[in-house]
């Protein structure tokens, strides 16, 4: 059987004005039957607070 599903991924980062990665927000969006379908997902606070330990943000606001 073939799905006709076709998804996208996208990870958007949260900055403070200092350039801290204070989020991190994942949306999947699906097209299926001609029908678009968004998700979207906030990452809980503890696993940022492991993504900054092992790669601090690098950006500046």
């Amino acid at each position: 059987m073939v799905s006709d599903r076709v998804y996208y991924y996208y990870d958007f980062e949260v900055l403070a004005p200092n350039g801290t990665r204070i989020g991190v927000i994942h949306v999947c969006v699906y097209t299926a039957n001609g029908e678009a379908t968004m998700h979207i997902e906030l990452m809980p606070r503890n696993e940022v607070n492991e993504i900054n330990n092992i790669r601090p943000a690098q950006y500046t606001a």
